[in-house]
């Protein structure tokens, strides 16, 4: 994937600040096919996203390895500054999918949220590995310097502040000077690239708690309209029920007028009869 479709992932999101006014406005335009387009859209640039995520983590790894394997300050210096450069646009990556995550709410897309959490934990596990690798490397070179180091030692070169101490002291009783002297510059060199290692395992793992809030939020939100669906949807049976009972007593309203009025007209007609007849008979006498 090349770096203008890597700008075109992150710029189409660089705009985004309330994701859910986003998703409110794209449920009010007239054109539903236009808005399924766009929707789907971004989620095939967020699966993309997180393609080019997974891939710049198999890259970091690959150049952690080749900065451990290479030999010359010159290679050293330029794998650095290549990991550096990637660790860094790999993070604005992340943000940026974390982001169209939240765009996509309602945790309709949960596989991609997954997909992307299982990348962040591969990440972290590569650069804990990294960190491992690295501190090894600086035990073997400092046994180099000083070959009948104790464990007590090589922790305190390992570790962030002692270790130029340490190592100064082994130079001075050092019969092998000069190449201790190269050897204590790659060892510094390497307390650099364990802090930026580290300080990447603890942005990882602040990303990854982001995302778990972030599901554990629209799960919430999930449930909040489904609870309001059926609070709906019963109201709305409660309403059926009350209007069929209403039509049921209006109905037996209209059948009962009609009766009174029939037995009215009967009776008048047997009235009428009574009086017509009643009439006749003193007529004919």
């Amino acid at each position: 994937m090349s770096r203008d479709r890597l700008a075109g992932i992150k710029g189409g999101y660089a705009n985004l600040e309330d994701p859910v006014a986003m998703e409110l406005g794209s449920v009010q335009h007239v054109d539903p096919a236009n808005s399924l387009n766009s929707f789907l859209q971004e989620v095939t640039e967020t699966e993309d996203a997180i393609s080019l995520f997974q891939q710049n983590v198999r890259r970091i790894q690959e150049l952690h390895s080749n900065v451990l394997d290479a030999f010359s300050e010159e290679q050293i210096t330029s794998l650095s500054n290549q990991t550096d450069k990637l660790v860094s646009e790999t993070f604005q990556l992340g943000n940026s999918i974390k982001l169209r995550l939240k765009g996509l709410a309602s945790g309709r897309y949960s596989a991609l949220q997954e997909k992307f959490m299982e990348a962040i934990k591969r990440y972290r596990a590569v650069e804990q590995e990294s960190r491992n690798r690295y501190r090894e490397r600086m035990e073997r070179q400092y046994r180099i310097v000083k070959p009948d180091a104790s464990e007590e030692e090589i922790e305190q070169v390992l570790s962030e502040n002692g270790g130029n101490q340490v190592f100064a002291q082994a130079l001075m009783t050092s019969t092998r000077s000069s190449e201790a002297r190269e050897v204590l510059k790659e060892v510094q060199s390497r307390h650099d690239d364990i802090k930026k290692i580290e300080k990447s395992i603890v942005e990882l793992a602040r990303l990854y708690e982001e995302m778990q809030t972030l599901i554990m939020l629209q799960d919430e939100m999930v449930q909040q309209i489904d609870s309001h669906m059926e609070s709906t949807v019963n109201h709305g049976y409660e309403a059926n029920k009350q209007m069929d009972q209403a039509i049921g007593y209006a109905k037996a309203s209209r059948k009962k007028k009609i009766c009174l009025f029939v037995f009215f007209l009967l009776l008048v007609i047997v009235i009428v009869l009574v009086v017509y007849f009643t009439q006749f008979h003193k007529s004919s006498k």
